[in-house]
């Protein structure tokens, strides 16, 4: 499984990628911004596969699995996936862009100038245990596990995560409040004052309107991205200790 999701990332670095070349939101990337993405995508992958599998070792998941009824059951299990996990992600995400004690871990990820489909995986080490086990854990546990629909969240999840993070001059016209796309996931991107905080949904922007975060783009509304402030990310070294050094001298609960 983890072999496959490895190859599964590689092939949608190029596909994307490509496509990039040809139909790019924003011109001038470099090889460089995104060579350092990927560096910080392996570092979250392996480690994720570490901590996560230690986690589980010592805490068993003991979530009920589902019967088998299907592939068309398994497909409706993995809408309410899709469903449930964005709902979490969205309040997840939220705290995050408001609490500094949060943030610290997430602006690694919003400090890349230059949005591309790598930027996807531009992480800090912490959030693919956090996301695991705050999101993934208790859906399995409330929902159950199915197989295939694991497989199909999974798959497919990752398939919309670097869509949406793709430099695509790509609007989705009517479906834009629907479904994810990278016109309105660059917006919350975008290192501009009125977009900060808007559109905090990985997949289903309707969240966004239900609590009041959503931002519509105008028509040829593809932003500048990166930090709103300057960027502290100076080393490798200061990215991995920022968020411990913030947390020995920030309260917790305080907001950005």
């Amino acid at each position: 499984m983890q072999l496959q999701y490895i190859l599964l990332i590689i092939g949608l670095y190029v596909v994307f990628g490509l496509l990039e070349k040809r139909y790019a939101a924003e011109k001038g990337h470099t090889l460089s911004d995104k060579l350092t993405n990927i560096f910080y995508g392996v570092l979250l992958l392996s480690s994720g596969i570490l901590i996560v599998g230690f986690l589980y070792s010592i805490i068993p998941l003991k979530a009920r699995h589902l019967p088998r009824n299907g592939t068309l059951f398994s497909i409706w299990i993995a809408i309410v996936y899709f469903l449930a996990s964005d709902f979490l992600f969205y309040w997840y995400h939220r705290a995050q862009h408001y609490f500094k004690y949060f943030w610290v871990i997430h602006e690694l990820h919003h400090s890349d100038r230059a949005v591309n489909v790598t930027t996807s995986m531009r992480t800090y080490w912490l959030e693919r245990p956090l996301q695991t086990f705050l999101i993934i854990v208790p859906i399995y546990y409330i929902v159950g596990i199915d197989s295939l629909a694991v497989k199909l969240y999974f798959s497919i999840s990752t398939l919309w995560l670097f869509f949406t993070h793709a430099n695509l001059k790509l609007r989705l016209g009517i479906l834009t409040p629907i479904i994810a796309g990278p016109q309105i996931h660059r917006i919350h991107h975008s290192n501009l004052p009125e977009h900060q905080g808007k559109n905090l949904a990985q997949f289903f922007p309707f969240f966004d309107i239900l609590f009041g975060t959503y931002y519509h783009p105008a028509y040829n509304e593809f932003p500048t991205t990166g930090l709103t402030e300057n960027d502290t990310h100076n080393s490798f070294v200061d990215v991995l200790l920022k968020p411990f050094k913030t947390w020995l001298h920030v309260p917790f609960g305080s907001n950005k």
